[in-house]
């Protein structure tokens, strides 16, 4: 929200922090913004954030050779993310290659390492 700090954020952005859902690591590291369609408010998400962290932790930590791999929920879960397409191992694929899911290794990459203010460094040269 800081890039909208003097003016009101559009409808169709939305803001939220997975530490706040207590999503998996390395998803609660990190905020995430939702953009939907102009014109289309921002906060009704087919899924929770948290529902989609829990999501793409699933899908990458698991191998999938068939449609049968998936449990039921995730599938569900993907079809609304996704506008409707199918759990397949191809459209899985897609669906990372497009950026509509995260992996999780990706981020752990980039995850910051600790929360808060960086640590004091006193200068202990004095004693």
């Amino acid at each position: 929200m800081r890039l909208y700090r003097n003016e009101a954020c559009p409808v169709n952005m939305y803001f939220a922090h997975g530490h706040r859902c207590k999503a998996p690591t390395p998803y609660s590291k990190f905020q995430f913004v939702f953009i939907s369609p102009e014109k289309t408010e921002a906060t009704l998400c087919p899924v929770s954030v948290l529902d989609w962290c829990r999501m793409c932790e699933y899908f990458s930590n698991n191998i999938f050779y068939t449609d049968d791999d998936v449990v039921m929920p995730f599938r569900v879960l993907f079809e609304k993310c996704t506008n409707g397409s199918k759990a397949t191992p191809a459209n899985i694929a897609d669906a990372f290659a497009e950026g509509v899911l995260k992996h999780s290794s990706q981020l752990q990459n980039v995850a910051p390492q600790s929360r808060g203010r960086p640590p004091n460094s006193k200068n202990n040269s004095n004693k």
